[in-house]
């Protein structure tokens, strides 16, 4: 009986903070997306460019944040949650082991673009290489930030699947969003920035 009491913990607990990295990401990844690419970027173009300095640092304090946290949904270590974490706890609790599988697929089709972010975090922020600037690591890396928001999707997603394997639900908070904040405080600055 402890056993499967400690395998719901771990998996209850392993799930929460996934979802909490995955929530953190994403309004992470929204605030960044908008400051670079928003829709009404046009309207508050003068204020970014009135504090160049603040957005730019608000900008990156956003991307090293959102690497951070996706490279920790799919890291493979033994101590610390994780996708891969949750999978093989599920296949020692004797979980569906086909849809267990069909999960591991996905992460590996996910694998190429979290190896480009992880690759932000560990190149860009993590270790500045000696041999390369952050220009030439973001070129090589060669990811747009669709993709960015396309990988935290995915895994938005698959935390809720593998939640439901478990017969349990993620936390609501995987639905938030900081895009309409974001676009409506840039808008309200740039409206008191207006001459």
């Amino acid at each position: 009986m402890r056993g499967i009491v400690k395998h719901h913990d771990e998996i209850e607990s392993g799930l929460a903070a996934i979802s909490d990295v995955l929530a953190n990401a994403s309004t992470c990844f929204d605030v960044y997306y908008e400051l670079q690419n928003g829709s009404k970027r046009d309207t508050y173009e003068p204020i970014v460019d009135a504090y160049p300095i603040f957005f730019e640092t608000t900008v990156i304090a956003h991307l090293v944040a959102m690497s951070t946290l996706i490279y920790s949904v799919l890291e493979t270590r033994n101590d610390s949650h994780s996708i891969p974490g949750l999978l093989r706890v599920g296949r020692r609790c004797g979980k569906d082991a086909a849809a267990l599988s069909a999960i591991e697929a996905k992460v590996e089709s996910l694998r190429p673009t979290w190896v480009k972010v992880s690759r932000i975090r560990n190149e860009v922020f993590g270790h500045r290489s000696k041999g390369r600037s952050p220009a030439q690591v973001f070129a090589e890396i060669d990811l747009l930030p669709e993709q960015i928001g396309r990988l935290i999707q995915e895994l938005k997603d698959l935390d809720s699947e593998i939640a439901g394997i478990f017969g349990t639900v993620v936390s609501a908070v995987l639905s938030i969003s900081a895009t309409e904040e974001t676009t409506a405080l840039m808008c309200a600055l740039a409206e008191k920035h207006a001459p």
